[in-house]
């Protein structure tokens, strides 16, 4: 059985690895740089993808690839000059990529109301039923 020390020890390895073949890589160092620091925090996206994963439809994986993009734009576009950590941007920025992807690939389904003559009237997402736009509700 594998201790959690070097558990923890070995991930931590596997990081630094990580990080060192993207700084051989070639790329401008603002990339590379943007690059090690979505590696550093990449267990972030895990976190968030775990939180949204309770809270609506998408398999986990699609949620920890778009968790990850959200770092990838949190590091584009972060200002360390503001005095803030990373962790706290980048979380919600990760989480704030899911939502979006979750309004993208969800159908929503409600019912809404329609003003006539002087009651409301609930009408569902019926698609035989037309509205006629040239009648002014609630007039």
């Amino acid at each position: 059985m594998v201790s959690p020390c070097m558990s923890s020890l070995s991930a931590s390895h596997r990081q630094q690895g990580r990080i060192r073949q993207e700084q051989r890589r070639g790329l401008e160092p603002t990339i590379t740089h943007r690059n090690a620091l979505v590696l550093e925090h990449y267990g972030l996206a895990h976190l968030a993808a775990q939180r949204q994963s309770l809270k609506g439809p998408g398999s986990h994986d699609d949620l920890i690839q778009e968790a990850s993009l959200g770092l990838i734009k949190a590091a584009s576009g972060f200002e360390s000059s503001r005095g803030h950590r990373f962790s706290s941007y980048g979380v919600a920025m990760a989480q704030g990529q899911i939502l979006h992807y979750r309004r993208r690939h969800t159908v929503l389904v409600t019912n809404w109301l329609v003003a006539k003559g002087a009651g409301w009237y609930l009408m569902g997402m019926d698609p035989s039923r037309e509205l006629d736009t040239n009648t002014h509700y609630g007039r």
